[in-house]
């Protein structure tokens, strides 16, 4: 999977498999991997960066992943950064590549993975996204802006 995700993609995974194994989850699921991109840890995000522009507040949504993971997993962690990735998980990263190679990238970075979260309609981060006024279409078109800054 990494072969195809930018450096900073990767430490977004990472930090999602870091937050799976503290909340003690079975698995890694895209409630991890949407803290990962909500965090509020210094460093290029570009997805934060798109729900920010939205008028998203990141913070909340950090504060609302926390509760969810608290109250979905057991406490205490369970210390494997080995974890699997659930199916969910799984069809995010296939979203993710697909709207890369849309965009003509050839690597996935989080603004990616936050699309293809979005691509989950019963998904709770999804849900909450889209309670957020957050669409495909409204990311795309973010991304669009920041790609070909003279076309605003």
């Amino acid at each position: 999977m990494s072969d195809y995700v930018s450096v900073n993609g990767q430490k977004l995974l990472q930090r999602a498999v870091d937050c799976a194994s503290r909340a003690g989850a079975p698995q890694v699921e895209p409630v991890h991997i949407f803290r990962a991109l909500v965090s509020p840890r210094p460093g290029l995000n570009v997805a934060k960066a798109v729900l920010q522009r939205l008028d998203v507040d990141t913070e909340a949504l950090w504060d609302w992943t926390f509760e969810l993971t608290q109250n979905r997993f057991r406490q205490g962690g369970n210390n494997d950064s080995t974890l699997d990735w659930s199916p969910d998980c799984n069809a995010v990263m296939q979203f993710a590549y697909e709207e890369a190679a849309a965009f003509g990238g050839r690597y996935v970075g989080g603004e990616h993975m936050l699309l293809g979260i979005l691509h989950l309609d019963a998904e709770p981060c999804a849900m909450k996204l889209k309670d957020c006024g957050v669409s495909l279409e409204a990311v795309r078109t973010i991304l669009q802006q920041i790609a070909n800054p003279q076309e605003e």
